[in-house]
């Protein structure tokens, strides 16, 4: 408790002095949902003590998921937090691989919140074939969810990859036609322009 309450305000002296005399406590599961200290941490968005606990930490370590099957990246994917999550792949690339126990991926979580900084730096990480429709529905969904988040570089870039996306089905089930047909103004038809604005719309 004294260890999760130092990570949660971010006193880093308080952290490093219970590390110090208890080192097996950088891998161990500290809470009830099975968090590392880096969940913690990562989750509270302290990235002054995620930056120094991954330098602590083995690669294996930082791919240590909880009960949810979360690893802290993933978790601070969710939240949208770029900082930690740079320092975390900056460790270890693997991460960015790595599913919950629903099969998402980190890029797609960012997905899930709009955190669009975030999205564009995983998804520049994220390797192709996981991304394939014969691998699962990770690429459907980005293409989806890039849809419905205005982050339509990334959706007709991923597309372009990978033509065979855009009939593919997502985690619920739809394809990108659908996600389109949702966002009816992105559509010339759909949306009451000005002048200068549809003149931009045609260019």
């Amino acid at each position: 408790m004294d260890l999760y309450k130092a990570l949660q305000i971010g006193d880093w002296k308080a952290a490093k002095e219970f590390l110090d005399r208890h080192p097996h406590a950088i891998s161990a599961k500290i809470t009830v949902r099975d968090q590392t200290v880096l969940h913690v941490a990562a989750e509270a968005g302290q990235v002054h003590i995620v930056e120094e606990l991954v330098k602590q930490m083995s690669e294996e370590n930082l791919e240590i998921k909880d009960i949810y099957g979360y690893t802290a990246l993933a978790r601070a994917a969710y939240n949208g937090n770029y900082r930690i999550a740079e320092c975390m792949l900056g460790k270890n690339e693997n991460l960015i691989r790595i599913q919950n126990d629903l099969g998402t991926i980190p890029v797609v979580l960012a997905l899930f919140n709009g955190h669009l900084k975030l999205i564009r730096y995983l998804y520049l990480l994220t390797p192709l074939e996981i991304l394939m429709p014969e691998n699962g529905t990770s690429g459907a969904t980005v293409v989806c969810e890039a849809i419905y988040n205005k982050a339509l570089d990334i959706a007709l870039d991923l597309v372009k990859r990978c033509p065979r996306l855009v009939v593919a089905q997502d985690r619920n089930g739809d394809s990108p036609f659908y996600a389109l047909a949702c966002m009816p103004d992105y559509f010339l038809s759909g949306n009451r322009l000005v002048f200068w604005k549809r003149w931009i719309y045609s260019g």
